[in-house]
Formats: C-alpha cells, sequence, structure tokens
C-alpha cells in the first residue's frame, strides 16, 4: 500500500509545481497562460486521487484473490509431495524389476546374435540353392525351346514331304492338297509367330511351360492335318474300287464259265460221236469199195495232222522260249563287274524290286567321298517314280546299312538327265590346311594389334583356365599406355597374387578379392568426383582380374559388386578413366546378377574357345554374321593348332605359341584378331616415357587427385659417345619386336637394355 501513497504524494508534488510555474507566469508576459496552468494543476491532483484511489481498491481485490490462490496452492502442493513419495517408493520397486530385465534382455541379445549367425549361413545356403535352381530352370528352358522348335521344324518338313508325295500320286484330288496346303501355310504362320514370342521370355518358368504348350499343340494339329490327307485319299480310293470285281468273285465267275463250257463241249462231242456213227454205217451199206479209197485218204489225212501237232508243239516251245525271254527283259537292268559299287547298287536295285519298283543301272562315278550311282526310273508302266517315294519311310536308313556309307544316302533326280541319283560317302574328305594368306584375310595380325587397341578404354576379357588372360590383358594395358606416350598411371588389382598363375611383373595397387572391391568403389568415387571438378585430370587405366568370382563372393552382401562394374563401364569414358575387367565365363548369364547387355558398354575380348562359346550365345549379330564368324572361327583354330603342333609350342606355357581372340567392338561387326607373344611390352620401358607424378590421397576420405607435371630424371645416353641426342628407330623384325634407338651423332644403334643412365 505504501506503493500507492508514494504514488499520490510524487502527483500532488508534481501538480504543485505545476501550480508554482503557473504563478510565476503570473508576473510575465505569458499571464494568460497562468490560469490554464493552474487549473490543469488542480484538474490533475484530483484525477490522480480518483485514478488512484480506485488503482488501490482493484489492487486489494486481487491481492485478497491471491491469498486464497495461495492456499490452495499449498494444499496442493502437499498432496503433490505425498504423491511423489508414494511414486519413488514404486519407482525403487520398478528398478529392481527393470534391472532383471537387463539381465533377461542381455540373454536373449546373445541369443539373438547366434541366430544372426545361424540365419547368415541359411541365407547364404539359401542362395546358392536359388542360383542352382534358376540355373537349371534356364537350362530347362533352352532344353523345352529346343525340343519345341525340332517339333516344329519336323511338322513342317513331314507335312510338307506328305502333301508332295500325295500330290503326285494322286492329282485328281488337287482340290483337297490345295485346300490342306492352304490350312498347313496358316497353321506354319501361326506357330511362327508363337515361337518367336516363346523364344523372347526370359522367366524360365514360362518358357519351360508355354514350350509343352506349344509342343502338344504343334504335335496334334500335325496329327490331325496327316488324319485329313489320308481320310481325302481312302475316300478316292473308296470311290475308285466300288466298280472292282475282286479277285474271289473272278475266280468264282471264271470257274461258272469253266463248267458251262464242259457241259457245253460235252454234248457237241456225244452228237459228234452219234453223227459220225450213222455216217459210218451209212458209208458202209453204200460202197464196200469206197472203203479202201477212204482208209487211203484217211492215212493222207492222218498223216498231215501228225506234221500239224509237231508244229504246234515246236510253237508251244518258241511260245515258253518267247515268255521266259519276256520275264528276263521285265526285271531291272543290273551293275556289270564284281566291284563294290556294283555289289551296292545291285543290292538296292533287289530292294525296290522287291517292292513293286524297277530300277534300272546305269553308271557309277566315283568321288573324293565315294561315289555316285545313277538308276533310270523310266520302265514302271503309267506309275511316276519321285525321289520322294524312294526315300519314304525308313528307306534312306536301309540304304545306309547295305552300303556301309557315313551318310545317310538320299535319291535326288537329275533334271538334266531324268535319271535318279544316289550320292554314298564312304570316307570324309581331306582336310586341306589353310595357309597363312588365307589366315591373314581371316583375322587381324598381330602386328597391327597396337594400332587396333590403342584407343580401347573399357574391356572386358574372357578366357578359360590357363587361357593367357592376365598376359594378354597386360600387353592390352602397356599398349594402350603406349599410345598416350606413358602419360597416366596403371593400377592392378590381382587377387590371384603369389600363385603359380602370377605372371603379372608390375606393380599391384590390391591382392585379394576385397581389394577388387575397394578398388571399383574408387574407380566410382574417382568418377563422381572428376564429374563435379572439371579439370585436365590424368589418364588412369584400372585392371581387375578374377572379376566373375569377385562378383560371386559379394552377391549376398548389402551392396551388389555387379553394380559398380555396371556404373564403372557406362561413366567411364566421360572422365578420362579406363578399366579392363578380366574374368573366365563368355557367357555373361552364368556371372551372378549379370546379363549380355550391361557387357555392351565394353569393347569384349574372348580368347581360344571362349569365341566359339560367345558367337553360339551371341543375340547382337545376324544369322548370316554368325555363320560367317564362326567358318572364321573353325579355320583359325585349326591353324592356330597345327602351327602350334608343327613348331612344338605349348599354347598354355610358351610365349611365342599362335593365339586369337574375338574382339566385340562397340560397334560395328566383331573381328578375330592373333595376339601378340606374352611380355610383347615391358613395362619398364613404356612407364619410362611417363612425365605425369600422380600423386592420390585417401580414396575414403576425400578422393582428392593432383597432378604435377615434371620431366624423370633418366637420362639416356649412348652407350659409345655418351651422347645424350638420340632418336627412336623403330623395332626389330619378328614376332617379338623391341624398341631401338639411334644415336644422331656416332649413328649407333642401341636397344633399352644398353643405354647408360
Amino acid at each position: 500500500m505504501s506503493d500507492f501513497k508514494d504514488l499520490k504524494n510524487s502527483m500532488i508534488i508534481s501538480c504543485l509545481g505545476t501550480a508554482s510555474i503557473g504563478v510565476f507566469l503570473w508576473f510575465t508576459p505569458a499571464k494568460p497562460l497562468t490560469n490554464w496552468i493552474i487549473a490543469a494543476s488542480i484538474g490533475g491532483i484530483i484525477s490522480a486521487e480518483s485514478i488512484i484511489n480506485s488503482a488501490e481498491k482493484g489492487c486489494k481485490k486481487k491481492i485478497s484473490g491471491f491469498e486464497k490462490e495461495i492456499e490452495n496452492l499449498t494444499k496442493n502442493l502437499k498432496l503433490e509431495r505425498d504423491l511423489i513419495s508414494r511414486q519413488n517408493g514404486e519407482l525403487t520397486n520398478k528398478n529392481s524389476q527393470l534391472a532383471n530385465s537387463a539381465l533377461a534382455y542381455n540373454n536373449l541379445y546373445q541369443e539373438k546374435e547366434q541366430l544372426k549367425v545361424s540365419l547368415a549361413t541359411l541365407t547364404e545356403e539359401l542362395e546358392n540353392y536359388r542360383l542352382q535352381i534358376k540355373s537349371l530352370q534356364v537350362a530347362n528352358g533352352e532344353t523345352a525351346t529346343e525340343i519345341m522348335q525340332d517339333s516344329f521344324q519336323e511338322f513342317q518338313s513331314g507335312l510338307y514331304a506328305l502333301t508332295g508325295s500325295l500330290m503326285k500320286r494322286y492329282p485328281n484330288l488337287n482340290k483337297d492338297w490345295e485346300g490342306l496346303k492352304s490350312e498347313l501355310d496358316n497353321y506354319i504362320k501361326l506357330f511362327a509367330a508363337k515361337v518367336s514370342t516363346i523364344i523372347s521370355q526370359t522367366n524360365a518358368k514360362d518358357l519351360i511351360e508355354m514350350s509343352l504348350a506349344m509342343q502338344h499343340e504343334v504335335i496334334s494339329i500335325g496329327a490331325m492335318l496327316k488324319i485329313k490327307a489320308y481320310k481325302s485319299v481312302i475316300s478316292y480310293l473308296t470311290r475308285e474300287f466300288q466298280d472292282v470285281i475282286f479277285r474271289d468273285e473272278h475266280e468264282a465267275i471264271i470257274q461258272e464259265l469253266n463248267t458251262t463250257w464242259q457241259t457245253k463241249n460235252q454234248e457237241i462231242a456225244t452228237t459228234y460221236h452219234q453223227n459220225f456213227e450213222a455216217i459210218q454205217q451209212e458209208f458202209n451199206q453204200v460202197a464196200q469199195n469206197v472203203i479202201t479209197g477212204y482208209q487211203e485218204d484217211f492215212k493222207s489225212i492222218v498223216d498231215e495232222g501228225m506234221s500239224q501237232a509237231e508244229q504246234i508243239e515246236e510253237l508251244q516251245k518258241h511260245i515258253l522260249w518267247l515268255q521266259k525271254r519276256l520275264d528276263e527283259t521285265s526285271k531291272p537292268h543290273r551293275f556289270p563287274a564284281a566291284v563294290e559299287q556294283s555289289r551296292v547298287g545291285n543290292a538296292i536295285i533287289d530292294y525296290y524290286y522287291r517292292a513293286g519298283i524297277v530300277l534300272d543301272a546305269i553308271d557309277w562315278d566315283d568321288s573324293e567321298t565315294g561315289y555316285k550311282l545313277m538308276f533310270h526310273v523310266g520302265r514302271n508302266g503309267s506309275r511316276f517314280i519321285s525321289a520322294d517315294i524312294l526315300n519314304t519311310n525308313d528307306a534312306p536308313q536301309k540304304l545306309k546299312e547295305v552300303s556301309g556309307a557315313i551318310n545317310i544316302p538320299e535319291f535326288k533326280l537329275n533334271t538334266r538327265g531324268g535319271h535318279m541319283v544316289l550320292e554314298v560317302q564312304t570316307r570324309h574328305p581331306k582336310k586341306k590346311d589353310v595357309t597363312k594368306e588365307e589366315i591373314d584375310a581371316l583375322w587381324i595380325g598381330a602386328k597391327k594389334f597396337e594400332s587396333y587397341v590403342r584407343r580401347w578404354e573399357r574391356v572386358r576379357i574372357t578366357a578359360g583356365s590357363t587361357g593367357g588372360k592376365s598376359p594378354t590383358a597386360k600387353n592390352l594395358a602397356l599398349a594402350i599406355m603406349k599410345s598416350r606416350q606413358g602419360k597416366g598411371e596403371i593400377r592392378l588389382y590381382d587377387p590371384q597374387h603369389g600363385s603359380k598363375k602370377d605372371y603379372w611383373d608390375m606393380p599391384k595397387a590390391g591382392t585379394s578379392h576385397e581389394d577388387n572391391v575397394q578398388g571399383m568403389r574408387e574407380l566410382c568415387k574417382l568418377l563422381d568426383d572428376r564429374t563435379k571438378a572439371k579439370s585436365n585430370h590424368p589418364f588412369i587405366l584400372y585392371i581387375f582380374d578374377e572379376i566373375d568370382s569377385t562378383i560371386a563372393k559379394y552377391r549376398s552382401d548389402g551392396y551388389a559388386v555387379k553394380d559398380l562394374v555396371v556404373y564403372s563401364l557406362s561413366q567411364g569414358s566421360h572422365q578420362d578413366l579406363g578399366v579392363i575387367y578380366i574374368g573366365q565365363s563368355a557367357d555373361a548369364n552364368t556371372v551372378p546378377g549379370m546379363s549380355h547387355s550391361q557387357w555392351n558398354n565394353a569393347v569384349q575380348l574372348h580368347i581360344g574357345s571362349n569365341a566359339g562359346i560367345w558367337l553360339d550365345k551371341a543375340t547382337t549379330i545376324t544369322t548370316e554374321d554368325k555363320n560367317r564368324l564362326l567358318e572364321k572361327y573353325r579355320k583359325i583354330q585349326e591353324f592356330c593348332d597345327r602351327m602350334n603342333e608343327e613348331l612344338g609350342l605349348d599354347v598354355y606355357t610358351d610365349a611365342a605359341a599362335y593365339r586369337f581372340a574375338l574382339a566385340v567392338p562397340l560397334t560395328g561387326i566383331p573381328q578375330f584378331i592373333q595376339l601378340p607373344p606374352f611380355d610383347t611390352y615391358d613395362y619398364n620401358e613404356i612407364m619410362s616415357t611417363n612425365t605425369y607424378n600422380l600423386s592420390i590421397t585417401n580414396i575414403n576420405e576425400s578422393c582428392s587427385v593432383t597432378a604435377t607435371e615434371q620431366v624423370l630424371s633418366t637420362k639416356i645416353q649412348c652407350p659409345e659417345c655418351g651422347s645424350e641426342n638420340f632418336k627412336l628407330n623403330g623395332k626389330t623384325q619378328g614376332r617379338n619386336p623391341i624398341q631401338k634407338y639411334q644415336c644422331k651423332d656416332c649413328k649407333h644403334n642401341y636397344k633399352a637394355s644398353d643405354l647408360i643412365n
């Protein structure tokens, strides 16, 4: 309350001070203002008194309310303290329970860790089983597709052969054959479209189901069409034979005619004898003297009859002889001489003669691989004998057994002579060795290897075990660096470090599969950093060996190694970074998680037999190009095998052995190239011209790359005169060229090994 009194006193003093100013102004020229100031002072005192009193009353009311509220809060605080005391007791009990729960949690955590280990083991086993199942599904899918395609091909060839044969045998049914052929063409178009759809499937399960369904449909439709064809033939033959007299009926008619003829003949004979006796009696009675003349006449008649009987007998013998000649001439003409061609040809003639077909021997013609038999088929009456009739059913297989041929002989019509030709192959053609000049036209020679590969930056190399992957990769890497005058750096990661197959003789950045993964991470991080910081970055060539095994080893981890591979292949060329991946499988589908399309951003180099594997699975080239490349592959493989055998070179161990690879560029048709000998390029010699000193910090921290250009301290001096004035002087001839130098002062030629440092 003292505050209100102090405020009131302050207001009174202020108003009195204002009034004093008014009194003072009374005696000044501002006298008119004196009344206003004094009045204002008095009004201020009155209003201040009123305001302060009302405020004091309101304050007293609020104080009373606050006191009541404090009293209530005091009571509530006591209740809260009692509640907190009870809760402290409960909290103590809960702390003891929590300690027990923590112990139980620790036990559960240990069990959880054990379960994690078991789960990881089971997950790895499950993934292995999944891969096995997937590979089996893929293999079964491919097998089902091949069987389905074989069924489709057999459907086409079988029905076309059947309709062609029936059209020639029964030309009167052309309308039926045209309808059947039209229906067959429609089914073939439909099945061809379905086959294309099925082949394009990627899911193995769907591929198997669709292939089996398609195969069932092809077999069912083929059987239905064959039934239609045979039904038309049977209907035609039924109509044709309606008016024909069967053999039993014919024999019955003949028997009936014979019986009738015998009866009539007997009646005629009886009548003749009766008339003869009457005439004889009449002659005996008329004239006895006529008997002698009659006997003489009769004797002459008998003699004449005997002469005619002998003539008839001779005629019968001549008829039998002619009949025998006719039988002989109706038989097929046979091959003369007792040689193999004659024996086989006559056996074939006998085989078809038993089947009611006449094959007349014309001649035989020897060839490099066997002989050809020629037959005439014109002596089969009105029946037309085609090549399809002679090759029907299992006839070609029986001809193979009879002739002992290594092929399946089939008759072919010679359109020029109108005769049938049967080619019998009894031996394989002699292989003609491919010459060096022919091979040079099929591949890119080793001399052009460097100029062909110098622009490569992203490469995939594959070969079987001990197929020369590492030495080839080394030659390739150093050829690429040589085209850049050694400017840059090679970072090699070799998980097989220290093994008996370690052919690398150059520095290594990593020696394990873990280092492989770390190196790929480093490469991808370097790609990102160079994308953000645009500048003239130095060239770095990464080499990752055993990449297939690395991808397989880490396929179930938290990250996929194959994603690092795909990213590096798609982005590497933008930032002057190169990468060489080395593996065994030419079929990308066998590498976990990888596909053929993901390797299309890299030049592919498939060594030796891997070239044939890639071509067999290739889908990015036409069938014509594939067949042409496969033919080249066979010739090149035979040439390399022959040359290595003649020179006594082991393709697995001898550096100078003949080797080749199929190069699949980013664009264009694949090319075969001859691989240079192992160690054609020397690491120290190539990299000694390097004018870059690269300092690279920890890639996991900042991956910052700095490059300072400096000339190496290596001094090249002539071993004769000591001059440092020299020039490059080409390469030596042969399969292992060596760089030479020439002193410009004394004109002495020397190799890098002769230099004085």
